[in-house]
């Protein structure tokens, strides 16, 4: 789904989080390492695939702890405890150890619009601006 879509269909989802985080949790690249978590650890069932992306997506936005993904994952996919535990410690070093990065560098960016827009020249608005009438006079 196209993110515009989303914020269309969800603002205040998009008013909650930080964009880069949005970004970072929609984005091919975590959608390839959460499928390669998976692989890694032979979940191959669609739904359990499709449980594992959910559960650490939820983590990414702090609707679930990381604490409580191995117990989660444990009663929401068919693997061992051990299996859950390895997925959970994965997505920690893969993911989860991105995100303070993701959020430090979206601080940068805005930090950079602030001060792009303080910088801005004042533009003359011909509608606002007066006619210049003042005139020097001639010796």
């Amino acid at each position: 789904m196209d993110i515009e879509t989303l914020r269309d269909k969800c603002p205040a989802f998009f008013e909650a989080f930080p964009e880069a985080l949005i970004k970072f949790s929609l984005s091919e690249k975590t959608a390839q390492k959460i499928a390669n978590i998976c692989v890694e650890h032979k979940v191959s069932k669609k739904e359990d695939v499709e449980e594992v992306a959910s559960k650490i997506i939820h983590t990414i936005f702090g609707e679930l702890k990381k604490e409580e993904l191995v117990s989660v994952l444990e009663n929401s996919i068919e693997a061992q405890k051990s299996t859950v535990e390895s997925i959970a410690q994965r997505a920690d070093e893969i993911i989860f150890s991105q995100i303070p990065a993701v959020l430090e560098e979206d601080d940068r960016a805005k930090e950079e619009e602030k001060e792009r827009e303080v910088e801005k020249p004042v533009s003359m608005d011909p509608e606002n601006s007066k006619k210049d009438t003042y005139r020097e006079p001639i010796e």
